[in-house]
């Protein structure tokens, strides 16, 4: 897998985008904005539907962790990846 090192709160990404983040349910995807998080998603699209609805998480201090262009592609469905994300 292709990530960066877990990264704990308070710190939050500098850059708006789509990140994994740790919940009680597994890994799941989720965009940050610059300013919040938004609700879980099965995959990078979905979180970013996600933000088209306007779904802010109530989960706004969980781990996350980066993700690398390939990954996003891998988990797209260039490769056939597991979803762990309450599944």
């Amino acid at each position: 897998m292709i990530t960066t090192l877990w990264i704990y709160p308070p710190t939050k990404p500098e850059v708006p985008g789509v990140y994994e983040r740790r919940f009680d349910v597994g890994i799941c995807y989720s965009y940050w904005d610059g300013k919040e998080w938004f609700f879980a998603a099965h995959s990078p699209d979905e979180a970013v539907e996600k933000v088209i609805d306007g779904k802010v998480s109530p989960s706004q201090d969980l781990a996350w962790r980066g993700i690398t262009k390939e990954e996003y592609l891998i988990r797209l469905g260039a490769l056939n990846v597991k979803d762990d994300c309450g599944k």
